[in-house]
C-alpha cells in the first residue's frame, strides 16, 4: 500500500486542510480493510481447496481407478 495512516496528517499539513486527514485516515482504514478481507479469503479457498482433495484422496480405494 502506498499510504500509511501517519501520512494523512503531514499531507494535510502540506496542503493546510486540516479536513483532509481525516479523510485520508478513512481512506486508508477502508483500503486496509479490505486487503485483509481479500487475503483471508484467498487463505480460506486454500484451505477448502485443501481438505476438497484430501477427502477425494480418502474416498479412493488402493487399486480403485478413477
Amino acid at each position: 500500500m502506498v499510504l500509511h495512516k501517519t501520512d494523512g496528517k503531514r499531507i494535510s499539513q502540506a496542503l493546510d486542510m486540516p479536513e483532509l486527514d481525516v479523510e485520508l485516515d478513512r481512506a486508508v482504514w477502508q483500503v486496509e480493510k479490505a486487503l485483509k478481507a481479500e487475503k483471508e479469503l484467498k487463505e480460506e479457498k486454500v484451505e477448502q481447496d485443501k481438505a476438497s482433495a484430501s477427502a477425494g484422496a480418502e474416498e479412493k480405494k488402493p487399486g480403485e481407478k478413477r
